[in-house]
């Protein structure tokens, strides 16, 4: 990839029906193998990891937490790395009513701990 120009394009899996609930979409390295994993929001507020993704496709689904009415209220997801542990896995979460949550050093299967950023408006 060079200024001005996308980079190569790679499809990671098949379309199909299940992939159209898909809703937010981040990347992150939170197996802590310093590879890169991504992390789905599904239209139910699901939140899933597929471990160790790449351009060869879909890593392993690992689910975060199942349907939760409250985490449909997230509107933008992002990840970056805010601590120490020298790990892109701090995933943040801008909420409907104008919340913005840290998740701080999420792993694979589990939220990190909780931190408020910006209160609701």
């Amino acid at each position: 990839m060079s200024a001005g120009t996308p980079g190569q394009e790679y499809k990671l899996k098949d379309p199909n029906s299940t992939w159209k609930d898909a809703t937010l979409l981040t990347s992150g390295q939170f197996s802590g193998n310093q590879k890169w994993d991504l992390m789905v929001r599904w239209s139910r507020g699901a939140l899933n990891n597929y471990v160790g993704t790449s351009t060869g496709g879909l890593g392993a689904e690992q689910p975060v937490h199942g349907p939760n009415k409250t985490w449909t209220h997230s509107v933008v997801m992002t990840t970056g790395q805010f601590t120490s542990d020298g790990l892109t896995n701090d995933l943040i979460i801008r909420w409907s009513d104008g919340e913005t949550t840290l998740y701080q050093d999420t792993r694979m299967n589990s939220l990190g701990t909780e931190r408020m950023i910006a209160p609701p408006a």
